[in-house]
């Protein structure tokens, strides 16, 4: 009988050799290695950590939760909703597939967090995460952020072969279900699969849904429920965005007093500079003539030398400064 052989893939092996669920054989336990998975989210931005959060908690593609809009967070009055885990029926924008599924506590918490600081004044039918310039954020860009992330942590990756990739989130969720024995049919339910039992389960209660969740949950949690730890989080990054307009602020005020002054100190430096070189070359012509200015001219070559070398270390500093508050900046 012949062995039908299967290529493993770079992605596959690379993986492996970054594991996040282990087992104890001692104790016959899942280990749950959230730890290097905290590594990673501490590397990203409020908002990316956020979106990773999502994929990874609910198994979503990340092209589907880039889709999402304003509207999918508001209750039926309009208003920020207050349900401890969003609830997401939709269709996979890849194949148009339906899917259910839930957010973690945990994300359903950072998406609240990010609304508030960052959406809260924007209408129902505007994205939910967007770029600075208030544009949908393209899958593309969200991979080179997490490549980046990895990056920091010591990896040496690419788009393809980062073990911290959105799509790997995804597959982590399955392996989750797994873990736990989440049925079969609510699996695929949960991630959108193309087959007739995923239709069938699709027509079961939100509650029952809600029921295999839960058993994932704690899997699919990186930080854990921590509100203070969100809330700390949000008012850094409100900090570090106070502090940075302060300091542009500082650097204009900076420009506008500094530089003006270096201009005059520059020609005045020029004027001390030309009255040495001149004092340098009269002098000698009024020593070999007797003429009692000599000395005169000779003490007045060293002040402005001693006057054009102070002015030049203050105008150098004064640079220094400058170009230093503008690095900051």
């Amino acid at each position: 009988m012949r062995v039908p052989k299967r290529h493993i893939s770079t992605v596959k092996k690379t993986d492996g050799k970054i594991e996040i669920y282990g087992y104890n054989e001692e104790s016959d336990e899942t280990i749950f290695r959230n730890g290097l998975l905290q590594h990673f989210f501490d590397n990203l931005n409020f908002r990316d950590q956020t979106i990773g959060l999502s994929i990874f908690s609910s198994g979503a593609d990340a092209a589907d939760i880039l889709n999402l809009k304003i509207g999918f967070v508001k209750d039926a009055r309009g208003n920020l909703s207050t349900a401890k885990r969003f609830f997401l029926h939709d269709n996979r924008l890849k194949d148009g597939i339906a899917f259910k599924t839930f957010f973690s506590t945990e994300a359903t918490e950072y998406i609240r967090r990010y609304v508030q600081q960052e959406r809260s004044n924007v209408k129902n039918d505007e994205y939910l995460f967007v770029k600075e310039d208030g544009k949908q954020i393209p899958v593309h860009a969200l991979t080179m952020n997490f490549r980046t992330a990895a990056e920091k942590m010591g990896y040496i990756v690419n788009e393809e072969t980062n073990p911290f990739r959105p799509k790997r989130f995804r597959s982590l969720f399955r392996t989750a279900c797994g873990i736990v024995n989440v049925d079969a049919g609510f699996v695929q339910a949960f991630m959108g699969h193309a087959s007739d039992m995923s239709a069938t389960y699709l027509e079961k209660s939100d509650g029952l849904f809600l029921k295999e969740y839960i058993k994932v949950e704690p899997y699919v949690t990186v930080y854990g429920v921590d509100k203070s730890q969100i809330i700390t989080v949000n008012e850094n990054v409100d900090e570090l965005k106070q502090e940075l307009e302060t300091l542009k602020e500082e650097l204009s005020d900076l420009r506008t007093v500094v530089t003006p002054l270096i201009g005059i100190a520059e020609k005045q430096l020029r004027v001390y500079t030309r009255a040495r070189d001149l004092h340098a070359e009269t002098a000698p012509k009024l020593e070999a003539k007797g003429s009692p200015l000599a000395k005169e001219s000779r003490e007045a070559e060293q002040n402005m030398a001693a006057e054009a070398d102070k002015l030049e270390k203050q105008l150098a500093q004064a640079k220094q400064i400058l170009n230093k508050k503008q690095k900051q900046a």
